[in-house]
């Protein structure tokens, strides 16, 4: 949204505007009155002429009139400077009217990405506008919306057995499970999974889908007996590193992985990107950096009908794009994973850009869901910032991507 539609800046800006006009009745008050006195000293002096007194007079009629013109002027300087064209707008804007749309406006849009993100951040910006809704009928029906959501990340966080969510990343739910063995959710009515489950859960049952073959699949460990996910079974003929083709952004991202057929279909827009391909497909670290975290979770996508890791690099050097100082990259989505850890301290890893650090695995949903569809998401963001990172479009920038361009891991 543009600044001067934010509420509380124009409030910012409203409050100026009172304490600019108390100012101005002051100073003209206050010009009044030393006009009054020096028409007093001329009616009183004795030089019948007093040109002094009616210089003064005369002076003090002009500053009246500057004083008067003078929120004028600041809107007029400020719409002559580029960048503070959107200011002046604040200024005209910043009236009680205008700041009640611009509040129902704010909070309709953040209960609706809310109810879209699940995330604590947005439900409380969403609470915060919405109490500042003048309109009793919409401020109702938001704060009904509202109250589904805390509802809902309520149950969430309890947990099957009233567990802490870990690394405080709430875990997804899982509708409809369809798994009675092993370490898969059973087949009920909606439940969180707190636990890691069997790789093989998600990957079996897309292959009972035909959605893929899941013989095609092993399913390693560690050295300390950890999951490592599915792989696909003819990994060790995949190359662990590439051969760069081109890079991006001073040199420091590559394309991580090969999309589908080879061509990239640019997704919707949200924080971040979708680079669709299949499941099983190598992914390349598009930077150098250090491995932060790379293990299951991280990411609200988490279910027993798919194999949700995550890997967070920190880059070697910062660089800076579209105003974002990006020290961050995260794909989540991941079947499985070559190296596990997860803190920065435990990984101690440095990743070089084009090294191989997991497979392409699925999202959410069931198998007629828009969000089965294998893919690997990808957001670039400054540490620990992630709501405010590269957009799909500043991404498609960044890569200097267009829908159906050809593209391949390293390019």
């Amino acid at each position: 949204m543009k600044i001067c539609e934010n509420p509380d800046i124009l409030n910012i800006v409203y409050i100026f505007k009172i304490i600019l006009n108390i100012a101005v009745v002051v100073a003209i008050v206050a010009v009044i009155i030393m006009i009054m006195l020096d028409v007093i000293k001329i009616i009183t002096s004795a030089d019948a002429d007093n040109k002094n007194g009616k210089k003064n007079i005369t002076k003090r009629l002009g500053a009246m009139v500057i004083i008067l013109l003078v929120p004028s002027i600041i809107s007029f300087v400020l719409s002559l400077v580029t960048q503070a064209a959107e200011y002046g707008n604040c200024i005209k804007n910043a009236n009680q009217d205008y700041i009640a749309i611009a509040y129902a406006n704010w909070a309709s849009e953040y209960v609706q990405k809310a109810e879209e993100t699940k995330s604590y951040n947005d439900l409380s910006l969403a609470i915060r506008y919405t109490s500042k809704v003048k309109d009793e009928s919409l401020k109702e029906e938001l704060t009904r919306r509202i109250e589904a959501v805390q509802k809902y990340l309520d149950e969430l966080n309890k947990g099957p057995s009233g567990g802490q969510i870990i690394d405080g990343d709430a875990p997804a739910l899982t509708i409809d499970g369809y798994f009675t063995t092993g370490n898969c959710q059973p087949s009920s009515s909606i439940k969180v999974l707190a636990e890691e489950p069997d790789p093989s859960c998600a990957i079996n049952y897309w292959g009972n889908k035909n959605y893929l073959d899941s013989n095609s699949y092993v399913y390693p460990k560690d050295k300390n007996g950890k999951s490592l996910g599915a792989w696909p079974s003819n990994y060790s003929s995949i190359p662990t590193t590439i051969k760069i083709e081109d890079s991006y952004l001073s040199g420091k991202f590559i394309w991580p992985v090969t999309p589908t057929n080879g061509v990239y279909n640019r997704g919707y827009d949200h924080v971040g990107i979708d680079i669709a391909a299949p499941v099983g497909a190598p992914i390349y670290s598009p930077v150098d950096g250090t491995l932060v975290y790379s293990h299951w979770g991280n990411t609200v996508n988490k279910g027993s009908d798919e194999t949700a890791y995550s890997v967070r690099i920190t880059l070697k050097d910062k660089e800076t794009f579209y105003g974002v100082e990006i020290t961050e990259v995260f794909l989540t989505h991941l079947s499985g994973i070559i190296y596990r850890c997860s803190t920065k301290t435990e990984c101690n890893r440095e990743i070089k850009k084009g090294e191989l650090i997991g497979f392409v695995g699925t999202a959410a949903g069931t198998a007629t869901s828009s969000g089965f569809a294998p893919h690997l998401h990808m957001s670039i963001y400054n540490f620990y910032n992630y709501d405010a990172g590269l957009t799909t479009k500043q991404i498609d920038d960044l890569y200097d991507m267009r829908d159906g361009k050809l593209i391949k891991a390293g390019g």
